[in-house]
């Protein structure tokens, strides 16, 4: 079959070479067929690491969601960049930006800019799950907390108690 299309391909080149008309390119039965399923392979590839990304960060929020009514604060709506207001027991708002992924300093930067383009009260809050990442990146967000003062990062594991104690300090 592939040769029977070969031969039409190049009696068509020959026709159009002997008629002075644009040829039709050559055919070639694999390739169409190899970008096509690359393409649908990628698609697929994308939409999985799409869906993972969605479902990690729907379980950062839920559990900050869950943490955040432990201690008796709520959760009032997402705001621009997704940043989610939350209102402490004190009457405080809090503006907590849910990330997926490790935390970077440039991270820390986009956040503050976020903020800071919003017109959001408040030390903005990155939300990370600390599931995963080492010891000494650990080591190295907590200093990076202690130098940035812009934004402020929480484990989502410790939320609650870290608004707990954040109110405590107002």
């Amino acid at each position: 079959m592939y040769q029977a299309r070969l031969r039409r391909s190049n009696t068509n080149v020959a026709q159009a070479c002997h008629n002075k008309i644009a040829p039709e390119p050559a055919f070639h039965p694999c390739q169409p067929l190899d970008i096509v399923e690359a393409r649908q392979s990628e698609s697929h590839k994308i939409d999985r690491e799409l869906s993972k990304l969605g479902a990690r960060y729907m379980s950062i929020t839920g559990k900050l969601r869950a943490d955040v009514e432990k201690i008796g604060a709520s959760i009032e709506g997402v705001g621009a960049h997704r940043a989610i207001a939350l209102r402490l027991i004190d009457d405080s708002k809090v503006w907590a930006y849910p990330i997926v992924g490790i935390p970077t300093a440039e991270v820390l930067n986009d956040i503050a800019d976020k903020a800071r383009r919003s017109d959001q009260l408040g030390v903005p809050v990155l939300v990370y799950d600390h599931i995963g990442i080492r010891e000494t990146w650990s080591a190295h967000l907590k200093w990076l907390d202690e130098q940035i003062r812009a934004v402020r990062t929480i484990k989502v594991s410790e939320a609650g108690w870290s608004f707990a104690a954040w109110e405590a300090e107002s």
